[in-house]
């Protein structure tokens, strides 16, 4: 056996009667926040409300190449019977148009990211008080990101805790996401 097998055995070994134990009192926690992000209602909710807000651009931009394709198919068909003046004065307002549309719709894309920025930052919110309880009933002084631990009892892991609370949490409207107008 390794050195580093060795060691995980008899970390294991001491470790297995305070896995026994639950809730453990520690002074350190861990938290999967990727894992409550996509298994709790709440991170959930914001997720959708991000892909909802993306698919109706997704939708919207579709739409608009399609008016946009058609429209420049009839300007194409329209040169050969238009003066070279007339042609270049409807090619030019045609151009602007698509970058005036171009600019609106690049606007509403920052938009819909900004959903899922704001979805982030309430998620990471609800998150920190949520853990904050959950620190202060186990007496832990430190929350970790599970991602950033090497090896830990899973006894001081509060991810599936942290999922309930953030469940029960939307049973108050206050403590829910809140859902947008929409992106446009």
């Amino acid at each position: 056996m390794t050195m580093r097998g060795l060691s995980v055995a008899l970390w294991l070994a001491i470790a297995t009667p305070v896995l026994a134990q639950d809730p453990v009192q520690t002074d350190v926690l861990v938290v999967d926040t990727d894992t409550v992000a996509a298994n709790s209602l709440y991170g959930v909710r914001l997720e959708q409300r991000f892909e909802a807000a993306a698919q109706a651009l997704v939708a919207e931009n579709d739409r608009i190449e399609a008016e946009l394709t058609a429209e420049e198919k009839a300007l194409t068909k329209e040169r050969a019977t238009l003066a070279p003046d007339v042609f270049r004065q409807k090619a030019d307002a045609f151009d602007e148009k698509v970058i005036r549309i171009r600019a609106e719709q690049d606007a509403k894309a920052s938009a819909v990211q900004a959903i899922r920025e704001e979805g982030r930052s309430e998620f990471i919110q609800a998150l920190t008080e949520v853990l904050a309880d959950i620190a202060r009933e186990r007496g832990a002084v430190i929350v970790l990101e599970q991602g950033q631990v090497f090896l830990s009892a899973s006894s001081i892991d509060v991810t599936d805790q942290a999922i309930q609370r953030l469940n029960e949490a939307l049973s108050d409207p206050s403590a829910a996401p809140q859902e947008d107008a929409g992106a446009e």
